[in-house]
């Protein structure tokens, strides 16, 4: 059956359907503005949300839309809500004790590697001055603030910027096991600052050196040049400045960059599905857009940023901004699992075990 027929897609600047479509694949955004015009969505008998741990603002809003949908106009609708890694007590609560169907699906090792281990097997080291480090403030040891009583009166208030943790001594305990030089670099690191040329240096050992005794992949890993490294970036200006770093680069010259994100039309998208050239390796860099919309199914190796840039809506002026922010911990393991879809693999993180426990949200 032609694609268009019985079985169609929509997204924002294409679509491919007709009259007879039964089965229909399109974006958030499509099912919001459908509801806009058909509020009880005539003639849709279900409505399957897949991928719903993202909680993106579109997502969450037509969740509710359809939960109110159930309770009124549409008792007989079905909606189904798919992922691999979400909070299901929380969805089947949000339903009313919706009935939970577990699936056991097959998944290969994926050997994760954090910001420790990069500096270790790199020898990578970041200096006071980098503009990969933290700074640290030279306005005195006391600055004026602006703070907020529990009454809500605000005042101008002397705090003491003594305690910077840069000006401290390194721990005893901070990353025992571990060379000075990586736990210095540890301790200076700005991880909110995508590090440029750590990624240079880690594609470095794999492509070039091809040094795998300190990032071991798991076994029955094929880090052959067959296999394509998937790079998550938060947007475009990073995806362009690193891109420019690695074609400049002569080390990399057996390479194909390869871009992917949202705004490319889908014949730039479909590049990043067509197998390497023999001696060739893909090198794709990539948005959250990589996470789970598309599937690239020769990636044996995933360097993940942990950071995600999202439309973010501020409660007290009502408008909205677009943030860079680090990512949930769901996702980075959706991140994770792109290595191992066919095949054993290793995911590279460019933030520490400390940042991956402590600071990311669930």
């Amino acid at each position: 059956d032609p694609l268009g027929n019985m079985v169609g897609y929509q997204i924002r600047m294409e679509s491919k359907r007709s009259s007879r479509t039964k089965l229909l694949f399109c974006t958030t955004g499509v099912v919001l503005r459908r509801l806009q015009d058909d509020p009880n969505l005539k003639g849709v008998t279900h409505v399957i949300v897949d991928e719903v741990h993202e909680r993106q603002q579109q997502t969450d809003v037509l969740l509710i839309v359809l939960r109110q949908l159930l309770r009124t106009t549409r008792p007989d609708l079905k909606v189904i809500l798919m992922s691999a890694t979400m909070d299901e007590k929380l969805f089947c609560s949000f339903f009313q004790g919706a009935p939970l169907v577990s699936v056991p699906g097959r998944t290969f090792p994926v050997n994760n590697y954090f910001l420790e281990d990069l500096l270790e097997a790199t020898d990578h080291l970041i200096e006071e001055s980098s503009r990969y480090a933290l700074r640290e403030d030279y306005r005195g040891e006391k600055t004026a603030m602006m703070v907020t009583a529990r009454s809500g009166e605000r005042r101008k208030q002397m705090v003491d910027c003594h305690d910077n943790p840069l000006s401290m001594e390194l721990d005893e305990d901070w990353y025992p096991g571990f060379k000075m030089s990586t736990r210095l670099s540890l301790w200076r690191a700005n991880e909110e600052v995508i590090n440029y040329d750590l990624v240079e240096d880690v594609l470095a050992l794999l492509l070039v050196k091809k040094d795998y005794s300190a990032l071991t992949p798991p076994e029955g890993a094929d880090m052959s040049s067959s296999g394509s490294i998937l790079v998550f970036l938060p947007g475009l200006g990073e995806i362009k400045a690193l891109a420019e770093r690695l074609e400049g680069n002569r080390s990399f010259r057996s390479c194909d960059i390869i871009p992917m994100h949202s705004t490319l039309s889908s014949k730039d998208q479909r590049r990043a599905f067509i197998p390497a050239a023999s001696g060739r390796t893909k090198i794709i860099l990539g948005t959250n857009i990589c996470e789970t919309s598309i599937t690239l199914p020769d990636v044996v190796c995933v360097i993940d940023c942990g950071r995600v840039r999202q439309v973010v809506r501020n409660k007290r002026t009502g408008g909205s901004m677009l943030v860079q922010q680090w990512c949930a911990k769901s996702s980075c393991k959706q991140r994770a699992g792109r290595a191992g879809r066919v095949q054993p693999g290793m995911c590279l993180k460019l933030y520490s075990s400390h940042t991956a426990e402590h600071i990311m949200k669930a």
